[in-house]
């Protein structure tokens, strides 16, 4: 049986095989593992977003079709998984809870990961209630963001808490 290459299977073999200056997407700007990583978090949460089985290839298909944008691609995935279904941001880590667990733990200190770590921090503190002091993807929040959007009082705290700590 024939397996036909997606635009992500495609885009690998030549970022492997001829480097940076083939590369024609906004992927060429950041190293291949973690772009490789950031493709298979966010597909599979797309995935598993949609009620579908998060299977590597597919995910890292399905992520590779936002964040190879760049940064608005990448909210672009961020938005639909974290929209409720009343329109309003989710106050939990829901699908995105694997993605940031590691980006918290094992690349914490990766440097390759900080351009991405940014893009999701920026994110996060547009759409989620974070006081100074609360850690975010390793980096102390400096001043209150996203006051009064849709999560408030206990719930604001505990999903300040879960995101310090990179759970669900």
């Amino acid at each position: 049986m024939r397996i036909d290459p997606t635009d992500y299977d495609l885009w690998l073999d030549k970022r492997l095989s001829q480097g940076i200056a083939a590369d024609d997407t906004w992927l060429a700007s950041q190293p291949v593992f973690p772009a490789i990583t950031l493709c298979e978090f966010i597909g599979a949460a797309l995935l598993r977003k949609q009620g579908e089985a998060p299977e590597d290839r597919r995910a890292k298909a399905t992520g590779f079709a936002f964040v190879s944008q760049g940064p608005d691609g990448i909210r672009a995935a961020l938005d639909f998984l974290m929209r409720s279904e009343d329109g309003g941001h989710i106050g939990t880590l829901g699908e995105l809870g694997p993605l940031l667990r590691h980006l918290r733990g094992s690349y914490l200190d990766d440097d390759a990961f900080a351009g991405f770590r940014s893009i999701l921090r920026d994110y996060f503190l547009q759409i989620w209630p974070l006081a100074p002091g609360d850690d975010l993807l390793g980096l102390a929040v400096t001043e209150s963001s996203a006051p009064g959007r849709g999560v408030g009082g206990g719930r604001a705290r505990s999903l300040r808490r879960s995101a310090a700590r990179g759970r669900r």
